[in-house]
């Protein structure tokens, strides 16, 4: 067993620098732009990392600061401001300022041990955002290993990480075949399982795992000693199999992915115009790009995101729209129909519009093609095309003047022509009469 009062020298280097680079930000830092990204996860990395390394004076210490900085920033977030703000900012640098001086009093303290170099992607690089999650055990093996490969114990950190993939082989073998490892099935008795055909497992990853159940039997029993650059190389090949394999269930559906920052986007674009006229079905449809009876009666085909998630399945849309009502993005109401939580998220899914809008406005004028903006456009929420003239007008957006003519004749609002008209007479054109509207 290891000491447990001896912290790894490595451990230690990356600590002043978050510390620094967190005091260093300013205001319009995002709080929580996407997975493992933003300050809320830096302060919560921070917060880890300072545990790992055993200094949990520094966090006693803090503990109020931190947890009121924490408290601060997720409420600033959802109450709908993506960004650190002036007075959140403040009180980063104050906790900051605070931990830091706390960590170069307690450094004094701290028993460390030499930092060999460590294997690379030590947490074998697999993704975070799979559903069903995979094991705990396995990353708590890895840490484990990097200890170990660390202080120059390349055998140990080998054998732990042989237990490690076996953890994921038995993840990935109940979601290819259908139920769980059996008791008293090998390792290798799982990888004869995962050859026949009918369950379509690569090649590459199959011969890639046998090929390390081998030299796992070979390190146990002593047929075979290793050095630095073999244990490396043994090391690269785990983490490469365990990565195909979960990207071969992610490839063929058997397991979901949480929704990202961009997929947010889209399913708010899809709302944007029918929130609290669709359920989590019929949304999945349009994401997937499906038409259906309800679909076409509501022209909803129309609408900026339909296909925007095309070539994953229905039921990983719907899962996906599920975890964004988990986070609050998305409230279902008493008849299950869909809406956005306008409260925190309408100014996310406005500006997802706006940007849209954006988007095939610049395109058809570079392709000369003013007359394709309004079928892109059509399905738009009134709301969002007057949000997108006011940045036309506030920014004098001159260039985008012939799009906004074709776009008067084949709207079909009077209030978004009018608005369609202030910005043509903001941008110095000519407004045009409501009798040149199409009646098609």
């Amino acid at each position: 067993m290891f000491d447990s009062t001896a912290v790894l020298a490595s451990d230690l280097l990356d600590l002043p620098t978050r510390i620094d680079r967190l005091i260093s930000l300013d205001e319009d830092a995002e709080l929580a732009p996407g997975e493992r990204q933003g300050v809320i996860y830096e302060v919560e990395e921070l917060s880890r990392l300072l545990r790992m390394v055993g200094m949990v004076k520094v966090l006693e210490v803090n503990r109020t600061t931190l947890e009121q900085l924490r408290f601060r920033l997720n409420n600033r977030l959802a109450a709908g401001s993506p960004s650190l703000g002036p007075h959140r900012l403040a009180d980063l640098r104050a906790a900051m300022t605070s931990v830091r001086e706390g960590f170069a009093n307690d450094l004094d303290h701290t028993r460390l041990v030499p930092a060999y170099r460590v294997a690379p992607d030590y947490d074998f690089g697999l993704r975070s955002d799979v559903e069903p999650r995979l094991p705990d055990d396995a990353t708590l093996l890895l840490d484990e290993a990097r200890q170990c490969w660390a202080l120059g114990r390349f055998l140990a950190a080998l054998l732990i990480t042989f237990i490690a993939a076996e953890q994921v082989t038995s993840y990935y073998y109940e979601k290819v075949v259908g139920h769980a490892r059996p008791e008293r099935h090998t390792w290798g008795m799982m990888l004869g399982d995962l050859k026949a055909a009918e369950y379509g497992c690569p090649d590459e990853v199959t011969e890639t795992l046998c090929g390390i159940v081998n030299t796992r039997n070979q390190l146990v029993h002593g047929e075979r000693l290793v050095d630095e650059v073999q244990a490396e190389v043994i090391y690269a090949e785990c983490a490469t199999a365990c990565r195909d394999m979960v990207c071969h269930l992610v490839g063929s559906q058997k397991v979901y992915t949480q929704p990202d920052r961009g997929t947010e986007d889209q399913i708010l674009l899809a709302l944007e115009a029918i929130s609290g006229r669709a359920s989590i079905p019929t949304v999945a449809r349009i994401l997937c790009g499906e038409m259906n009876k309800e679909i076409e009666e509501s022209g909803w085909q129309k609408l900026p995101a339909f296909g925007a998630l095309r070539g994953i399945s229905l039921q990983h849309a719907e899962f996906k729209l599920q975890r964004c009502i988990d986070r609050g993005i998305l409230i279902q109401d008493g008849e299950l129909r869909l809406r956005i939580d306008h409260q925190k998220y309408d100014w996310r899914a406005r500006e997802c519009a706006v940007n849209w809008i954006f988007y095939h406005a610049n395109a058809c004028l570079a392709n000369d093609e003013l007359d394709a903006i309004w079928p892109r456009i059509e399905r738009v929420s009134p709301v969002a095309k007057k949000a997108f003239l006011r940045e036309v007008s506030k920014h004098t957006i001159v260039e985008l003047a012939p799009v906004l003519r074709s776009w008067f004749v084949s709207e079909k609002l009077k209030q978004v022509r009018r608005k369609i008209n202030a910005t043509l007479q903001a941008l110095g054109e000519v407004a045009i009469p409501h009798s040149a509207v199409t009646t098609a």
